[in-house]
């Protein structure tokens, strides 16, 4: 399923008083699902300690979070064709909430495979909320602006992942990485401690659910505007986009500006941590994660402005050049701010993925 020409691309609106309040919910689940995703950062050190795991098996929460972006996003797409897109939203919500949810039961157990259970659902409604978010705000005004309103949502999501790792780090992390001794702890003392060390994800998430509930119900509240403002959908042979050489181009970018996203911040605490660098606190080093996606924020929201002028690919391609001087250097990766050179990357190529999609066939 592919976004309408016509709709996605701005061509046509409905009520136009309506825009601007679909275009802030769109906002308002990038949000959300921003702030969901960054927590990750910080649930990975405790995760690593209270199980005692290599950092390639701590890193089994990224591949089953990430993974679900993989396996459910065409289920999303038919999911938002079918119901419309804030109905879809909603549910996505909600199934985020259950997500959250389950980490209650995980911690009970005490059992790593019930983390990645829970994050792999979480990340499946964050999926399905994303689908929606982006055509949203591409949809929302004038298609020359569609990079512009792009970037101001990602602004939005840096936001929350700018706030994510304090309140990680404060629920999670404030009461450090105790790794409990597998080698001289009985089995069922060694059960106990790793479930007494788990039960710190409880209240966090808990209190997340709570508030994706109610932004589900929101949601659901004004799922009628979505049939003005919204793109529509209408079935596409996805077969042919194999062939469209700008979208495999464009599919390849993204993935790896997103791997590249997600390696730094999810190991960026862990990394502090060390002896060879800062030598930090775990509550300190997951505070500091925010500071790469703080970066990441202003960039966007300077960015969403200077878009509105000057030509999108020429920025892309200025902070893509500057973002090179980083590698391998952690002191210009402090001093200059990597967070700020990603900034524009997706909101800019997801733009230019879709643009004509639907014209081309």
């Amino acid at each position: 399923m592919i976004p309408d020409d016509a709709a996605s691309r701005g061509c046509k609106y409905g009520r136009q008083r309506r825009l601007g309040p679909c275009y802030r919910a769109g906002d308002g689940a990038v949000f959300a699902f921003g702030f969901c995703t960054v927590l990750v950062d910080s649930i990975i050190p405790k995760l690593k300690a209270t199980f005692a795991l290599s950092y390639a098996e701590v890193m089994l929460t990224q591949f089953c979070f990430f993974g679900a972006y993989f396996l459910v996003s065409l289920p999303a797409a038919w999911l938002h064709s079918r119901i419309g897109y804030l109905r879809g939203v909603a549910v996505g919500l909600l199934l985020m909430a259950a997500g959250c949810l389950l980490f209650t039961p995980a911690a009970d157990a005490g059992v790593y495979p019930g983390f990645l259970l829970a994050l792999f659902i979480l990340a499946s409604g964050v999926t399905i909320v994303q689908v929606a978010a982006n055509p949203l705000a591409t949809g929302a005004g004038a298609p020359e602006r569609a990079p512009s309103r792009l970037t101001l949502a990602q602004a939005f999501n840096s936001l929350a992942t700018t706030i994510g790792p304090i309140f990680g780090a404060s629920f999670i992390l404030s009461q450090g990485l105790a790794v409990p001794d597998a080698s001289t702890l009985p089995a069922q003392a060694l059960a106990i401690a790793r479930r007494e060390q788990a039960q710190v994800f409880q209240m966090p998430f808990l209190i997340i659910a709570g508030v994706l509930i109610v932004m589900a119900v929101l949601c659901w509240r004004v799922r009628h505007w979505v049939t003005d403002a919204a793109p529509s959908l209408t079935t596409g042979n996805h077969a042919s986009l194999l062939t469209n050489r700008r979208l495999m181009f464009g599919a390849v970018s993204i993935f790896v500006y997103v791997g590249a996203e997600v390696t730094i911040g999810s190991s960026m605490a862990n990394y502090l941590m060390l002896g060879t660098t800062l030598s930090v606190a775990a509550q300190t080093a997951g505070s500091l994660v925010s500071i790469y996606w703080g970066l990441a924020m202003v960039g966007r929201f300077i960015g969403a402005g200077i878009m509105r002028k000057a030509n999108p690919s020429l920025v892309l391609t200025c902070l893509r050049l500057r973002s090179v001087r980083h590698v391998g250097d952690i002191e210009s990766f402090r001093r200059d701010g990597c967070g700020c050179d990603h900034s524009v990357g997706r909101p800019v190529q997801l733009d230019h993925v879709s643009h004509d999609l639907c014209a081309r066939g």
